[in-house]
Formats: structure tokens, sequence, C-alpha cells
């Protein structure tokens, strides 16, 4: 399905529907889910968004942090920020279809004999491995990227960042099945990193050896191989939606070129063991939330108050039009008997969208039309 609407780009949900995402439990100690904020309801009110503490945390390409966070009414979204957002265009010869300019990483034209970070483990399925900072992870290379283009093109970056208790396998194979999905489009080519967490669950903050092994995933990356580092995705599912939801805040790319274009979470909220920024001091990003309004794990008013700041991020306003859901997402029979309601928020000042779906699913999991929703995002925003 696809849906146009003045404010947004259009948004094509078609959805292959793939039973049997696998659970993402958010289970650590208490807290570990995004503190005690209320239960959810069936209404999409938005919820309050934390007052941030004049702590010295960065902004996205800031070195100092705003203070007084944002809050929300019961019945509408937060009012955008004033300010400038304070990503600039880069300057290269050669335009990408994210409307700024392409930056190609360092690694644009090396064959897979001559990486230095990464070792192919699967040729077939092009899966490399490489460590950082003495952690392992995978990244997943399209078919086009090494057979057709030698790795000369510059590609987008995509991040699968898995819940707690979750692994390499299960990020690539059930909540985010990037390569499953779009393997076989020679349209769309695209790298993806598939890390893991230190310990059960990611940290969420900047200062954290999660946050320095991430840093030094993209730093080998861009070493290795031809990425656009204008179009920089990171997807999250429960603790990992609170990991990806901090990277447009806290940014990974220290002094290498690098911009975070979209960000989609499942299940997630806002970063809590670091004070936030003020939405003003973040550069602006595409957001999509998937969240069940009756989640038992991680209550609907987390997600919503990741919403809400980015709607101020954005510059977008508290009014919403419908937006087609994706297919699967209240259909009869699979998870998609139970009801969807997506929308698509106006007015957005930065031109990049904040969509938002919730469900009546009650559970913590991926549901299984979100790993197709999230790419076909990606894509769309692109």
């Amino acid at each position: 399905m696809s849906l146009t609407r003045a404010s947004v780009s259009p948004i094509r949900f078609a959805v292959l529907l793939t039973l049997g995402a696998a659970a993402c439990y958010h289970g650590g100690a208490a807290g570990d889910d995004g503190g005690s904020s209320g239960s959810g309801s069936d209404s999409d009110s938005a919820s309050s968004v934390g007052s941030a503490s004049n702590g010295s945390t960065a902004g996205s390409n800031s070195t100092t942090a705003g203070s007084n966070s944002t809050t929300a009414g019961s019945n509408s979204t937060t009012e955008a920020t004033s300010g400038d957002p304070t990503t600039s265009d880069p300057t290269t010869d050669s335009a990408d279809t994210t409307g700024g300019m392409v930056v190609p990483s360092s690694g644009c034209g090396l064959a897979i004999g001559d990486l230095t970070h990464l070792t192919q483990i699967d040729a077939g399925n092009h899966i490399f491995s490489g460590n950082a900072n003495g952690r392992e992870y995978q990244v997943d290379v399209h078919p086009s990227v090494f057979d057709v283009d030698g790795n000369n093109t510059p590609q987008p970056l995509f991040f699968g960042i898995h819940g707690c208790y979750e692994n390499i396998d299960n990020s690539r194979n059930n909540l985010f099945k990037f390569m499953i999905n779009g393997g076989g489009d020679a349209s769309r080519p695209f790298i993806a990193v598939y890390p893991k967490s230190e310990g059960d669950c990611w940290s969420n903050s900047p200062t954290s050896s999660d946050h320095a092994y991430l840093e030094e995933i993209y730093a080998q990356v861009y070493e290795d191989l031809c990425i656009d580092t204008q179009a920089i995705f990171f997807a999250g599912q429960s603790s990992g939606a609170f990991e990806a939801s901090s990277l447009p805040i806290w940014n990974i790319y220290g002094e290498l070129p690098g911009r975070t274009h979209a960000v989609a979470i499942n299940a997630g909220g806002l970063p809590y063991r670091a004070p936030l920024p003020s939405p003003g001091d973040v550069d602006p990003v595409h957001f999509f939330g998937i969240h069940s309004d009756i989640d038992p794990v991680v209550p609907v008013a987390n997600g919503r108050q990741a919403r809400d700041f980015y709607l101020q991020v954005d510059g977008c306003s508290n009014t919403t039009g419908p937006l087609d859901p994706p297919t699967g997402c209240g259909d009869n029979g699979g998870q998609g008997q139970f009801a969807c309601n997506c929308v698509a928020y106006d007015d957005c000042s930065s031109a990049t969208p904040v969509l938002w779906c919730e469900h009546h699913w009650d559970v913590h999991y991926m549901p299984d039309w979100g790993p197709q929703a999230i790419l076909d995002f990606f894509f769309d925003v692109y």
C-alpha cells in the first residue's frame, strides 16, 4: 500500500507477511526497560517527555547540551522547538536521494581481499565478521555491492540493534531481516551491520563501552566498505530501540563524516541513563515508531515519549493525517488481526517525516510485519 500526503514523501508499506518474528524480551533489572512511565492507553495521546537536567551531554553535532527538555500534554503532541537545524549540506560533486550530497567513505574501491578489518565468513551470502574493542560484530553486504559494482558506489548503512538477551544471528534472521527481505532486489543495495551489546542489554549512554564499540564499528566499516556517510540508519528492538533513539542525540561518527538519516524503533523509548539535550540541539532525522498500546514490558508511554521528542527535533505540528498501515497490520489472520493505527505528523519544518504505528497485540515482540515495514521506510526516505 502507499499513501501520498502533502507533508510527507510517499510511504510504501508493501509488507510481506513473514510469520514468527522472534521474541525480543527486554527483561533486565528494574529500570532497564526505560524507567517507570505509566502504562499506555488505546488512544494516541502523547506522554510527558521528562525534563533534561543541566548535564554536559552533547547534541548530535554540538558540544554542549541544552536543558529543560520537553513536556507533552495528555491529548496532543508537544509543540516544536525553535532553532535552526544544525546539519549543513556536505559538499562533494554528486547528489544522493537524501537531498544532500554524497560523502563517500575511504573504503570505496577496495576488493574483498584488501579489507583491513572485515573477514568474509560466508562468501555465498557476503557475510563479514569484524572485531571492535574486543567484541564481534557482523556485516551483511548486499550482493550488488561487490558482484555488480565492485564496492565503488557509496551505499546506505543500516544498523540492526537487538533487544535484551538477543544476539547477532537473531538480529539478522528474525528481528530486522534486512538481507532476507531486501537481498533479492538489485535496485536497492545497502550494507547492514549487526552489533552485540556488552551485557545483556544496551547501555544507551554516550560514555559507555557500548557507545565506544559502536564508534569503532563505524570507523572500521568506513575504512573497509563504500558507504554513503550522509545516509546512516538505525533500527532497534526494545533495549536496542532505546539505544537507536539515542544515536541521533549522541552520534558515533567521531572526527569522521557521518549523518544519521533515519531511526526506526519497536517497543522502545528515549535513552534514560544520561541527561538529554534540548530537541533544538539535535539534527533533524526521519523517525518511525512502532509500539503495542498494551505492551506488557515497555509501556507505550515510553514510545510516545520518543516520538514527541523527535516531533520537536523535526519541527512538526501536533496534528496528524492517516497513514495506510503496513500490509499485515490490521488484516484478519496472523498477528495482523489486531487493530493498527498509523499516522503521519503534519508540517515538519525540516522535511523529515515522523510516522507512528500503534497496534493492539499484547506482546513485546517485533510484529511479523515490522521488518519489511522498517526496510521500506528506510528506502522511502533515502
